[in-house]
């Protein structure tokens, strides 16, 4: 796997960083702040509902390729491929709102 894609729905996995590290759960919102703060500046955030209660924001930074950010949020997530144009579609409704998306 690349590196697009991957800084989707941190939490979780900063959540159990701190548990194994045994680490205070107050710790959480600093070190999310300072992972974001390294990162790439934001384009744009597109909430993709995953089932079950769950939405995850996919993360889309400067310089990332819309394509591979969805293969690889699709792999992080356990979806099958033929969700890959959906999320594909969805970034980039939120990237150039008003256009046609075919």
């Amino acid at each position: 796997m690349g590196t697009q894609g991957e800084q989707h729905d941190m939490v979780p996995y900063l959540r159990d960083f701190l548990n194994v590290y045994k680490q205070t759960p107050n710790a959480l919102n600093q070190l999310h702040q300072a992972i974001n703060e390294r990162l790439p500046p934001v384009r744009v955030l597109v909430p993709i509902d995953l089932g079950g209660g769950r939405t995850v924001n996919i993360r889309v930074a400067e310089g990332d390729n819309v394509q591979e950010v969805a293969k690889e949020f699709a792999a992080i997530e356990n979806l099958p491929d033929d969700a890959i144009p959906k999320v594909v579609r969805a970034i980039n409704q939120r990237l150039y709102p008003g256009s046609m998306q075919l």
